[in-house]
């Protein structure tokens, strides 16, 4: 039976040999020989192992602990990467504190199980395996009932190419001759259950003694010290012979925190004794120092500005740069690994933005060191995913603080940045209460970085922007020095933060709830609650109302409301709230009906905020002919954001958005334009539609203004937030063909081709305006100039198909399908022809030359146009009904075009049609006169 298994299984026989001994005072008695083999294999046809399988449904989601709890685990791993083999060798120690038939904890496994007991050994019989795939619980279950004692719990486990192997075995680099792996727990939850069966629950804490054995042309890092390495020679293991590396024993410790990285082909960078480490590749053509210097910096920071020193949590921390690894960043506390892409940046090519992309995603990797391993007996597993909250929150915060100026390499420099937290609220705070209603399907309490699947790909982003967004919130109603110092001995003395926070300021005291209450209503509730606010205007009063129709009814918001009017601007405190529990109404009074009212001072509640129309329009006219920046940045991004969502959901009419924004034409602050570029992004479909010309035109009236304001190329003084305020609004003002925008990059152009003929000095962060905008010309003579230039320029070639004039569209087309113009250069003319179908197909002259040339087309560039690509490309950049049918009767005369393809088609045109309906009518407010 065995052999036909072997034969048919995927994955190899393993073996578990349990010795079962109890301790009775200081004397050892040998109790139990019992002698296991565990079969990993896939469920066979009838359910034949079915058995062995638990019902899930009767497993709890958490093991036992009070039954039975380990203390002390002793490891030895054996390593095999080339061959993603892994062996363990596990001694495990535990206490049965209550009488029990069974032993449960953690593994990944196969799916069949069969038990065989040695001969002899009766008192303690193995009679059965049960195994709950889903929740990862192995269940032994004895015949007769274990008292209580300690026990020792000896596991062999040998795995061979088995499939779960996938989860802990990543691919380093591909070649046609050979594969490399690393092996690391780090990028799937709960990945240490395939490396030993565990207790793997944060609540539970036991020794570790642990050895590694792997090859010596690999290294392994780990959370734990290493104590000592050797080196083996052993040709059967590899040519190059083996290490064995043994670490610090360590106590106290959830498995959750034990972490292990085996990785090939890796050399550390700085030799000198330190707490931070960088490793990389040994072929990589770059330094890292500003990892180091990013981290050194955010250490220093707990340091002196929370009195935590990290060194207390972990003794040093190893950062690993990898050029393809599975996530931009991850780690544990002493280890992080990064994804090369996404911890470089060069000032010269890239935009500003990304460096603080850069720098924040190594802060949250450093906040992650300090609050990742809070865990202690008080707190309840809830807290592994209450502390990714609080990383999340200093990862952005931390980043408040300083700011990295930098040229070849990042020359950081600490100062207080109070603009860059406004920015993180327009750039995180905005955009997520979007997101939020859209995506979000469970409430933040069951997030955290641990999530599997699409899970993982979608709620990282999500889960962070909004946990920064309420711990936020938290934190604004608390002075900082109280903040802080809360976190401070929440670090240290590992006891519920709520509490520590009630014991140094209640806000009970304002609220009549604590802490607790007050951040378990958001933290347990999906999405975000809105404002409505109602003004009597002859009462001097405003009602607050908490309302939305898709709420369900068990959310219980406890929602902090501040506010100000035109006549107490200059002197609110945000601190100051009235406190609305949702589904209620609170009043604010004394206010004059000549004065405007914002609620949600520097938008500290995570929530949105409509007003009755004569209030919009008594702020829309103070921004245009007051002062603006008596209100505040933030506040002026919050009201164009609210008043578009409104506008969108028919909330509000369309008039008042465009009024809110009108004073973006003397308002030169980025924090204040943010949610306008972003509108711009979220509408570039509706501007395709000649339905979007009347909103148009007001867009351009602002980005031509404002461009103006700013002008079009960076001075030395511009700080970044300038900079990339000038980028967007100059590529939006051009691609909405503002005259100026337009005729600069032109001249822009001309002075490098004809004046200079130094192409290759155009700065990277203008080259997209100046090649692509600086051809978006009509003259013909003009655009062959700059045609014969990229035949030695050849760069050039991708930006010429910008031009959007049908007759030199018509005349490169020709060109490119019907000569042999290009075929002295190297660049295949293939990806800028379909470049060509897909940005200029939309016009009806190239639409019909392409439909009159379709073979000729798709014969000349077989490679780009593979059958039914050309038509697909055609139909996806179709912005007209009209066009679409010109399409489908074109497609009636295609031989080829019959069964599937024929379906494919018909379908591809009815969705395309669909989604241009559903455009229009998400939009329709804007189709007439504002």
């Amino acid at each position: 039976m065995f052999n036909i298994f072997s034969h048919i299984c995927h994955f190899i026989l393993s073996f578990l040999t349990v010795i079962v001994s109890r301790y009775m005072e200081t004397k050892m008695r040998l109790i139990l020989l019992l002698g296991v083999i565990l079969i990993y294999t896939v469920i066979m046809a009838g359910g034949m192992y079915s058995k062995n399988i638990t019902d899930c449904s009767r497993v709890s989601e958490n093991l036992n602990i009070s039954e039975v709890i380990p203390i002390r685990y002793d490891v030895r791993i054996i390593v095999k990467p080339r061959q993603r083999v892994l062996s363990t060798y596990l001694n495990i120690l535990i206490d049965v504190k209550e009488p029990t038939w069974n032993i449960s904890l953690h593994t990944t496994s196969t799916r069949g199980y069969e038990a065989d007991a040695a001969p002899g050994d009766e008192q303690y019989k193995l009679f059965e395996f049960q195994y709950c795939i889903k929740k990862e619980i192995l269940i032994l279950k004895f015949n007769v009932k274990l008292t209580k004692g300690q026990y020792r719990l000896i596991l062999v486990i040998r795995s061979v190419l088995n499939n779960n192997v996938q989860n802990i075995f990543y691919p380093t680099t591909w070649t046609t001759n050979n594969q490399t792996w690393l092996l690391t727990n780090l990028y799937t939850p709960h990945a240490i259950r395939s490396f030993f069966p565990c207790w793997d629950d944060p609540r539970v804490r036991a020794s570790y003694n642990i050895s590694i054995q792997f090859p010596a042309d690999y290294t392994v890092l780990s959370t734990v010290p290493e104590k000592l390495s050797s080196y083996i020679q052993d040709l059967l293991f590899t040519q190059s012979g083996i290490k064995l590396t043994q670490f610090k024993e360590f106590i106290s410790t959830p498995t959750h925190l034990v972490a292990f990285l085996v990785v090939g082909d890796i050399t550390i960078d700085f030799e000198s004794q330190g707490f931070h480490y960088i490793w990389h590749k040994t072929d990589a053509d770059k330094k890292f120092t500003h990892v180091l210097e990013i981290a050194e910096m955010t250490t220093a920071y707990f340091n002196a500005y929370m009195k935590i020193n990290i060194s207390d949590i972990t003794p040093t921390i190893n950062h690993v740069v990898l050029p393809n690894s599975p996530m931009k960043s991850m780690g544990a506390p002493g280890l992080v690994v990064y994804r090369e892409s996404n911890i470089m940046f060069d000032k010269a090519l890239d935009f500003p933005s990304q460096s603080i992309d850069v720098i924040m995603l190594i802060t949250y990797e450093m906040a992650r060191q300090l609050f990742v391993g809070i865990v202690g007996p008080e707190l309840s597993a809830n807290y592994v995913w209450l502390n990714e909250i609080f990383a999340s929150f200093y990862g952005y915060h931390i980043i408040s603080s300083f700011i990295s100026f930098y040229g070849q390499h990042m020359i950081n420099k600490i100062r207080t940045s109070e603009r860059l937290m406004e920015l993180f609220v327009v750039k995180i705070i905005q955009p997520t209460l979007d997101s939020d209603v859209l995506l979000e399907r469970e409430p933040i309490i069951y997030k955290a970085k641990v999530s599997n699947g699409i899970d993982g790909l979608l709620y990282p982003l999500l889960y962070h922007k909004k946990a920064y967004a309420l711990i936020r919130m938290l934190f604004k109603l608390y002075n900082p020095k109280t903040f802080k110092d809360a976190i401070r001995i929440y670090v240290y003395e590992r006891v519920d933060v709520w509490i520590i926070l009630e014991n140094l300021y209640s806000l009970k005291f304002e609220s009549d709830y604590t802490v607790k209450e007050f951040m378990n209503s958001w933290l347990a509730a999906k999405h975000h609650p809105e404002l409505l606010i109602q003004r009597d205007y002859e009462k001097w009063t405003a009602a607050c109302i908490s309302s939305r129709t898709f709420i369900d009814d068990n959310s219980k918001w406890i929602i902090p409301v501040n506010y100000f009017t035109e006549s107490n601007y200059a002197s609110y405190n945000i601190s100051e709230v009235l406190w609305l529990n949702w589904g209620k109404i609170k009043h604010i009074t004394a206010i004059s009906s000549d004065d405007f009212l914002i609620v949600n001072t520097e938008q500290i509640g995570y929530y949105r905020v409509n007003y009755d129309n004569r209030n919009w329009l008594l702020i829309s006219n103070y921004l245009q002919k007051n002062n603006f920046s008596h209100i505040p940045p933030i506040n002026r991004a919050q009201l164009i954001n609210d008043a578009y969502y409104f506008t969108t959901m028919n909330q509000l009419p369309a008039y008042i958005f465009v009024n809110i924004t009108k004073h973006l034409k003397k308002d030169t602050d980025f924090v204040a334009w943010y949610p306008m570029l972003n509108i711009l992004t979220y509408m570039s479909t509706y501007f395709e539609l000649s339905e979007s010309n009347r909103i148009k035109e007001h867009f351009v009236e602002l980005l031509g203004e404002t461009i103006r304001i700013i002008e079009y190329e960076d001075r030395s003084w511009d700080n970044n937030m300038r900079k990339s305020l000038r980028y967007l609004t100059r590529k939006w003002a051009c691609k909405f063909g503002h005259a100026v925008c337009r005729n600069t990059a032109y001249n822009r152009l001309m002075y490098y081709t004809t004046d200079k003929n130094e192409l290759y000095k155009i700065p990277a962060t203008s080259k997209e305006w100046i090649l692509c905008d600086g051809v978006k010309i009509d003259d013909l003579n003009t655009w062959e100039m700059i045609l014969n230039k990229s035949m030695h320029y050849t760069e050039l070639l991708e930006y010429l198909p910008c031009t959007e004039n049908s007759t030199i569209i018509l005349y490169f087309l020709k060109l490119i399908i019907r000569t042999t113009h290009f075929s002295g250069i190297k660049q295949s003319m293939g990806p800028i022809c379909r470049n060509i179908v897909k940005k200029h197909v939309r016009r009806s002259p190239v639409l019909e030359f392409v439909i009159d040339n379709f073979g000729i087309i798709q014969n000349r560039f077989q490679q780009d146009f593979p059958p039914g690509v050309l038509l697909s490309d055609i139909i996806m950049n179709i912005y007209s009904m009209d066009d679409l049918n010109m399409i489908e009767e074109h497609a009636s005369k295609c031989t080829w075009l019959v069964g599937n393809a024929s379906t494919s088609f018909k379908l591809l045109i009815k969705l395309r049609r669909a989604y241009l309906r559903k455009v229009l009518s998400k939009f329709q407010m804007f189709h007439n006169p504002l």
